[in-house]
């Protein structure tokens, strides 16, 4: 499997696994993010297409979530093309995920514990930025950043950085992450495509 590929697969499936819960909603709010200048769309059409309808059922969104392991890929973005690139890509993705939380409050709190989680999976996890408010398009969220290494064929480590916002909507939230490493680096990029995020609200 692809370095790219395995780093996405690990961190989205040990972030926030707390806050899955049964679909209630019988529809789910649109969104969307930017396609930086030059980057490639990864996403999967398919989905990407049916969530631009805003109109899914219960059991087609459920079905979503089992097939997609508790959560809906909605972009995929990446700096360079895989098959023509050498180690970690800058990578931003947005999954949709069941939300349990009644307020930003209590999503907060399952978002401390679910971070405690992810420094298993890595070496040298470190926080560059503790968990912290955000309010986005009118939205309001949470944010922090992460750093930690992921060992390379070459004997030693590569060390990335994450930045991961999470939107609570309803009964859903929006998990979005941005990464890169310290030879590619993309902070400026991610600037300028968080704030350029949008809800339909």
């Amino acid at each position: 499997m692809k370095l790219y590929l395995l780093f996405t697969i690990i961190l989205f499936s040990a972030l926030f696994i707390g806050c899955v819960n049964q679909i209630e909603n019988k529809k789910i709010e649109g969104f969307n993010i930017p396609l930086p200048e030059n980057w490639i769309d990864k996403s999967q059409l398919s989905i990407k297409e049916n969530l631009s309808k805003f109109d899914l059922e219960e059991s087609e969104i459920s079905n979503l979530l089992k097939t997609h392991n508790g959560s809906i890929p909605i972009a995929i973005y990446m700096k360079h093309n895989p098959s023509e690139f050498s180690g970690p890509i800058p990578t931003i993705q947005v999954n949709l995920r069941p939300n349990n939380s009644k307020n930003l409050i209590s999503f907060k709190k399952v978002m401390q514990k679910s971070i405690l989680q992810v420094s298993d999976y890595f070496s040298n996890f470190t926080i560059i930025t503790p968990l912290e408010e955000i309010e986005i398009d009118g939205i309001k969220g949470i944010k922090f950043v992460s750093q930690f290494e992921l060992p390379n064929k070459f004997g030693d480590a590569w060390t990335i950085r994450s930045w991961t916002y999470a939107f609570p909507s309803g009964k859903y939230f929006y998990q979005i992450n941005f990464s890169d490493s310290e030879n590619e680096n993309s902070e400026e990029v991610y600037k300028k495509v968080i704030n350029q995020v949008r809800f339909n609200k």
